[in-house]
């Protein structure tokens, strides 16, 4: 089949994003561009009547049976609406085309992806949404659409529904995301059909909207506490000799507990009040050091195993470092750095490492990141994205070995002389 000319004549569009969620979408059309005005009736007659009720491998037979009697044609007339900049996802023709049509027809039809975004106030919400078909008799072209259509639903039902603060706190606004996603995966997914997604959360110039002009830090609002009950719960994963089990086996004790009623609801709670820095359960350092550390990692190897299908375990960190001066009897800011940064990680041999050893290496990583930032002077940390790159470059050569191994990005690099403010005072 010769539907790759297809995917490249179609590329750019695909790659605009999902439901028009990105910034492209809302871009004015230019008269002077030279395009088609609609999508051509030729192709449009490949949305056959009561198509949706049809199975994916009926749908996909009866394109292919009529693109048969002229490929050639089809191919030109699926090329000019990969070409025409007029056509957006507002237009429903253009949208069954990018998001129906070709992902069905195409030469890798049963694994496809789709790439969005959710704009909200100070806010950027980035999602990329796989599915994979494991037996096209079986699941209709409704079902697919509209597993893809609740899910970003699901994404924008999370983001609208956030307060201002809530919206400017990244990692409890990421753990919903994700939480939601998962809840969405095993809703749609099934024998015939999985369903997962990527999201990525992020706050637009986080440092200046958490900072108030006076120097103030901003209060965010949060919500329900963690109770003793949810702390129990997740700490019951914390039994004697948990540290020398392989990081197989704490796996398969963690999926357990995964399954009982309410853990996800306290699962929330919990790394809210551990994002806040607002635990008001007495605690150890232990226990702290195992829900930071250890339950962390496991739940997002469970994410990438059952959600993101094969994709490495992401850890999301942020540091952040303010100096201020007092003139006048005010204090005001001098300095602000902000770094946010994903260690990756892949587990070589998960039932040789053991839990430990897992916690000491990823430890071993952020540890390092954070003396080698606390290092450096506020005049290094202004420019010192490419060599803060070439540290992490270096840990990850220190601390990979044949049994797991890191992979680090840096995400955000910020770093503010803030002096004009007291130059402004004089």
């Amino acid at each position: 089949m010769k539907i790759k000319r297809i995917i490249s004549s179609l590329a750019m569009l695909l790659c605009i994003g999902f439901f028009g969620g990105c910034s492209d979408m809302a871009q004015p059309y230019s008269t002077t561009d030279s395009v088609v005005s609609d999508v051509p009736a030729e192709i449009l007659a490949l949305r056959f009547d009561d198509y949706e009720n049809m199975s994916i491998a009926e749908y996909r037979g009866k394109v292919w049976q009529t693109i048969s009697t002229d490929e050639k044609g089809y191919f030109s007339l699926l090329d000019s609406v990969g070409k025409d900049v007029s056509i957006h996802d507002t237009n429903t023709d253009a949208y069954f085309v990018k998001y129906v049509l070709v992902p069905t027809v195409a030469e890798k039809w049963n694994e496809w992806s789709f790439q969005g975004s959710v704009i909200k106030d100070i806010s950027t919400t980035e999602y990329t949404i796989h599915y994979a078909i494991d037996n096209a008799e079986n699941i209709l072209m409704d079902e697919r659409n509209r597993a893809i259509s609740e899910m970003v639903a699901g994404f924008e039902d999370v983001v609208n529904g956030g307060t201002a603060e809530q919206l400017s706190n990244e990692i409890e606004m990421q753990k919903a995301l994700e939480i939601k996603a998962q809840k969405l995966s095993e809703e749609f997914s099934n024998a015939a059909f999985q369903i997962m997604a990527e999201l990525s959360y992020r706050v637009n110039n986080a440092p200046s909207e958490r900072i108030l002009p006076n120097g103030e830090t901003v209060t965010e609002q949060r919500g329900d506490v963690g109770t003793e009950a949810d702390y129990r719960l997740l700490l019951s994963l914390k039994a004697e000799g948990y540290q020398e089990m392989s990081v197989e086996d704490f796996f398969q004790n963690y999926i357990e507990l995964v399954q009982k009623e309410g853990f996800q609801d306290s699962y929330a709670r919990v790394q809210r009040d551990i994002s806040m820095n607002d635990i008001q359960v007495t605690l150890s350092d232990e226990e702290r050091a195992f829900l930071t550390i250890t339950l962390e990692a496991t739940s997002q190897e469970f994410t990438a195993k059952f959600q993101n299908k094969s994709k490495t375990p992401s850890l999301r960190y942020r540091i952040e470092k303010r100096e201020t001066e007092v003139v006048d009897g005010q204090e005001i800011p001098v300095f602000e750095l902000f770094i946010d940064y994903i260690l990756n990680y892949t587990v070589l041999d998960s039932k040789g490492l053991s839990v430990q050893e897992r916690d000491t290496f990823l430890i071993g990583i952020t540890d390092g990141i954070k003396t080698f930032i606390d290092k450096q002077t506020e005049n290094e940390l202004i420019n010192g994205e490419l060599t803060l790159k070439a540290e992490t470059s270096r840990l990850e050569q220190q601390f990979n070995n044949t049994e797991i191994q890191a992979n680090i990005d840096i995400a955000a690099f910020q770093a503010h002389d803030l002096q004009s403010n007291i130059q402004s005072l004089n």
